[in-house]
């Protein structure tokens, strides 16, 4: 499984972007007196936009988006292939979110070697892996399969412990992260793919992609808080400001792009399997109901997103 080719795509189409709405805004502002060198004039405002894109804390906080947002993609498309009873998915999957190299837990780790060193980066590591995180996200899918109440429950009790050991953790290694608010934070990211989980087990998929998105777009704001921290806590090695309006259009359009490719991936595998109400509302969510049928009222999709 080629994982990484898939989250590859939204930092060259933002300086992109940046770049052609710079130049757009030139060719707009002309003179009639062609004795004033346009260019000189631009020049300055171009270069400001793309440098300010492409900081050390924009940087971090775009990677930290994506990263974050890739562990819950790859985890839904896990435990959805565990419901459907797809052994062989389930494992692909699996690896692709936690094995020990070319996973997304592997590319977390490295991230937070490279931001805190090797012997923070190897305690991050055993704490992700940790058998209260991962494996209880299994767990609590296995016990949704059977009808558990109590298999369910255990999930959860081991998710909340995690959180505040994760909290406290975090709060050890940067002060700048209070340990009750991460703590918060981790629990709501258990209760939002727990609620994705449910809904896979149901076979709602608009509630799926509700819950999807609302597990995504929180941990757009984990990956916010997280930067902001790190940043803080070494202003010499992150050039930048990690909530400027360049870093927070590049880690919105981060995630934006990577919901398009991801819910594009749920919409193509759901036709392949010839799951019909599974590609219809994977499709609703990556570019909303057919003009004949379409409501007034908005149909839960990647929009929010960049709610950050």
């Amino acid at each position: 499984m080629h994982r990484k080719a898939l989250i590859r795509t939204a930092v060259p189409l933002v300086a992109l972007a940046l770049t052609a709405a710079a130049c757009g805004s030139s060719s707009g502002s002309k003179s009639s007196d062609t004795k004033k060198p346009t260019s000189t004039t631009m020049a300055p405002a171009t270069t400001s936009a793309t440098v300010a894109s492409q900081t050390g804390a924009a940087t971090l906080r775009a990677k930290l988006t994506s990263l974050l947002d890739e562990h819950v993609y790859l985890a839904s498309k896990a435990t959805g292939a565990a419901l459907r009873g797809d052994t062989a998915g389930f494992n692909e999957w699996a690896g692709a979110l936690n094995g020990p190299a070319d996973s997304n837990t592997a590319d977390l780790t490295a991230a937070v070697t490279s931001a805190y060193g090797k012997e923070v980066g190897t305690a991050f590591d055993g704490l992700w892996r940790s058998e209260n995180h991962i494996p209880q996200f299994v767990a609590y899918t296995q016990a949704v399969a059977k009808g558990d109440a109590a298999g369910k429950q255990a999930a959860v009790d081991k998710l909340t412990a995690y959180a505040k050991t994760f909290g406290e953790t975090l709060n050890q290694v940067n002060s700048n992260l209070p340990a009750d608010a991460v703590t918060q934070d981790i629990t709501m990211h258990a209760t939002t793919l727990l609620a994705v989980i449910d809904a896979q087990k149901a076979g709602d998929g608009a509630a799926k992609y509700k819950a999807l998105e609302e597990a995504y777009t929180h941990m757009n704001g984990t990956a916010k808080v997280l930067a902001e921290a790190t940043v803080k806590k070494f202003p010499d090695k992150f050039d930048g400001d990690p909530n400027s309006p360049a870093s927070e259009l590049r880690a919105g359009l981060t995630s934006l792009l990577e919901a398009h490719v991801w819910i594009a991936s749920d919409a193509t595998d759901a036709a392949l399997r010839g799951d019909t109400a599974g590609f219809t509302a994977a499709a609703t969510a990556l570019n909303g109901r057919p003009t004949a049928t379409r409501r007034s009222s908005s149909t839960p999709s990647a929009r929010s997103t960049a709610r950050t």
